[in-house]
Order: C-alpha cells, then sequence, then structure tokens
C-alpha cells in the first residue's frame, strides 16, 4: 500500500505493508499493528532515507492510522 502524506511538512509517498493475521478468532481482525512502514519516498517515488530520518513517532502513528483506516474503509464496502 501506498500513502501519500507529509513528513515534516515535506510531501511524501510511504510505503507500508500490511501483515494479514492468522484467519480464524480474534486474530483475523486488521488492527493498526498489522503495518509495517517499508520506505519512505519523495514525490516521484524515489527512496529517500534523508525523508525517513525526519520521520517522528507522531508521523509514523499518523501514518500507520492512516492506512488503517483506508484498510477498513475498504472491508466496510465489501
Amino acid at each position: 500500500m501506498i500513502l501519500h502524506t507529509t513528513i515534516s511538512s515535506i510531501p511524501s509517498r510511504v510505503l507500508l505493508t500490511y501483515h494479514a493475521p492468522l484467519e480464524g478468532g480474534l486474530m483475523d481482525i486488521p488492527v493498526p499493528e498489522h503495518f509495517e512502514i517499508e520506505q519512505v519516498q519523495d514525490v516521484h517515488g524515489r527512496p529517500a532515507k534523508w525523508l525517513d530520518r525526519k520521520m517522528t513517532p507522531a508521523d509514523e502513528e499518523r501514518i500507520i492510522r492512516m492506512a488503517f483506516e483506508s484498510l477498513d474503509n475498504i472491508l466496510a464496502k465489501d
């Protein structure tokens, strides 16, 4: 999943991976902890380690929350 966002007020893209939980029981309910930020990119899609270093814990939490809400919206439509 790629999200268009900002980091330190700089437009950016963030590549995230969603680790699907095991099926059955409560573990198959998506939660924000199932997301992992794989790469921070500039607006052109190029890896941007300099921008990754500017990411604060609050940025990371906001980005993962945005990804979770996007997935939740997709699942709600099914």
